[in-house]
């Protein structure tokens, strides 16, 4: 650009230029001109990153994952540390290994845990699928055992993606890149720890990264391994298939929407409307791919964007911030070489990284529970509520272990584990059941990823003898018709009532107790002083289950018979 001044030759002004001032001596005039920016382009430019410190180690078949405001690369062949990468101060700093060889995963984060699901362990070409999630915990720098991955569904080389925090698999392959390519698609959601089984994709593939966009799940590139007929990487997929969550069913593009650079390995990026699509691996070329196209899921039309400075593939890419940035893959094809390279992509202009730093929180729990005086034989139920609080943080609950007393029992509502989500809450449900009398003690101990690590319920209750609680007024049953018995008070509150009968009874009134399969679980008698029509019962002292129950009172020819209701 030129830039003109007009100025007076009697002032003879004196031009200095410094950096980005432009001062413009003896008629006072300072111009400053901004820091120039790259312009906006419709291919943007990908961009070597070298790091203050420190260095992603070269690896391929890895994961590349944002969790708060930190960077993570993971996995790769063989087992390798964790690496996470500051992207405002560019340091990389080394953390825990992967418990075991971990490579051929999409890994996903959710509230500051980051999941591995559907990886491969081993070696080509028989990789095996890993049974397991594995979850890496950034605030503890350890790692945890998750939910077990249904056999029948076992596969690796998958697309995963989260949607409304729910986790979705889909495509892969089960024997590593020698047979078994799928098309199948599963939801886990970590909350309640369940699978479900969803329809089958339009077509299988395997070697590929899937991602949301506006509701909708797209799969583009990939391949259908088959090292067993030698053709690992030449079955490439054209097609681009789309699930609609909303009208829950697949779709595939139009042939013209079909992916421009048919290969495998690519890592997938979305920023605003376009489904990136970069780098990668084929049949066709021994080097890794440059390509980096774009599908803008409005129009379904593909676009070239710029190449990368370095062909990779088997790596992944994080989105921040309207930048794509990378690390690591692989150079050529297959193995070799294993790169420990960085690089971002941006439209117009580097962006500052932004994120919220995982702060780890902590589940909150009563300190103990009392049930208090429960009647032997019955049961007593409260609830234990688990809370998320403090962080940002998932809580993967993963075991609950109670000692002391048994008559004490406790359920969850999920099968563990399961991810208690920042600001949810869970109950337990607790039984108190005593079979003797006295005092009973126990614990729950709650082992989970917040802070501390688990947390201690205690429990407490007593088991007391049964009293009784009302007597109902039936027919006397020996008597004469129309006879009733009458009981008070009502309700009674300390085991001792009273039965009205319709004539006085004096001396020795033998009775019995008879239950509701007629065995007689009392015999004793009353000893009246004088003629009395009220005849006293004090059942207080006495060991009886609850439950309904028959009194039958007897006096020479004379039966009288009434319920008694006996109180938990």
């Amino acid at each position: 650009m030129f830039l003109g001044l007009a100025v007076s030759s009697e002032s003879k002004p004196r031009i200095k230029i410094e950096k980005n001032n432009l001062t413009l001596n003896g008629s006072y005039l300072n111009w400053v001109i901004p820091t120039p920016q790259v312009a906006a382009s419709a291919t943007g430019v990908w961009a070597a990153i070298v790091p203050s410190s420190g260095a992603p180690t070269a690896r391929h078949e890895a994961s590349y994952v944002q969790a708060g405001n930190k960077f993570y690369l993971m996995g790769g062949r063989r087992i390798k540390p964790v690496q996470v990468f500051d992207p405002v101060n560019k340091t990389w700093v080394n953390k825990v290994n992967t418990p075991i060889e971990l490579h051929h995963f999409q890994a996903i984060s959710i509230d500051g845990l980051i999941y591995v699901v559907g990886a491969f362990t081993g070696s080509y070409p028989h990789e095996k699928p890993v049974a397991t999630i594995y979850i890496f915990n950034p605030a503890t720098n350890k790692w945890i055992t998750g939910a077990t991955i249904p056999a029948a569904r076992r596969r690796g080389s998958s697309g995963v993606v989260v949607y409304n925090k729910k986790i979705y698999m889909v495509g892969g392959i089960k024997d590593g890149h020698w047979s078994g390519h799928v098309n199948w698609f599963d939801e886990y959601n970590p909350a309640t720890n369940t699978w479900r089984t969803l329809p089958n994709a339009p077509r299988a593939r395997d070697h590929f990264q899937a991602a949301i966009i506006n509701g909708k799940l797209y799969l583009a590139g990939g391949r259908r391994s088959s090292a067993s007929t030698n053709q690992t990487f030449e079955l490439t997929v054209p097609q681009v298939d789309v699930f609609d969550f909303a009208a829950f069913k697949w779709a595939t593009l139009p042939s013209s929407g079909n992916i421009p650079t048919q290969r495998a390995g690519a890592a997938t990026a979305v920023i605003g409307n376009d489904l990136i699509i970069i780098g990668g691996e084929s049949g066709s070329q021994t080097q890794a791919h440059k390509h980096t196209e774009a599908l803008n899921v409005t129009t379904n039309t593909w676009r070239r964007l710029a190449d990368l400075k370095q062909g990779r593939h088997g790596t992944q890419a994080i989105v921040n911030n309207n930048n794509i940035y990378l690390a690591a893959g692989c150079g050529n094809r297959g193995g070799t070489p294993e790169l420990n390279t960085q690089e971002v992509f941006y439209f117009s202009g580097r962006t500052t990284p932004n994120g919220s730093a995982v702060t780890q929180s902590k589940l909150s729990t009563p300190a103990g529970v009392n049930f208090g005086a429960i009647t032997v034989n019955s049961t007593s139920t409260k609830t234990i509520t688990l809370t998320n609080t403090t962080g940002n943080q998932g809580i993967l609950v993963s075991s609950l272990t109670k000692t002391g007393s048994s008559y004490f029992s406790v359920s969850a509502p999920y099968a563990f584990p399961f991810v208690l989500a920042p600001g949810k809450s869970v109950s337990l449900t607790c039984k108190f059941n005593p079979k003797t009398t006295g005092s009973q003690s126990g614990s729950i101990l709650i082992k989970h990823s917040g802070q501390g690590g688990s947390t201690t319920v205690t429990l407490s209750g007593s088991g007391v003898k049964a009293s009784v609680k009302n007597t109902e007024a039936v027919p006397e049953l020996a008597a004469a018709k129309n006879q009733y018995l009458s009981t008070y008070p009502n309700p009674i509150t300390d085991g001792q009532f009273s039965v009205h009968v319709p004539e006085k009874l004096t001396g020795e009134v033998p009775y019995t107790l008879v239950n509701q399969t007629g065995t007689i679980v009392l015999s004793d008698k009353l000893n009246l002083a004088t003629a009395t029509a009220t005849l006293p019962f004090n059942f207080s002292g006495r060991y009886l289950n609850s439950g309904l129950y028959y009194l039958q009172i007897t006096q020479g020819t004379q039966r009288y018979t009434v319920k008694v209701l006996l109180e938990k």
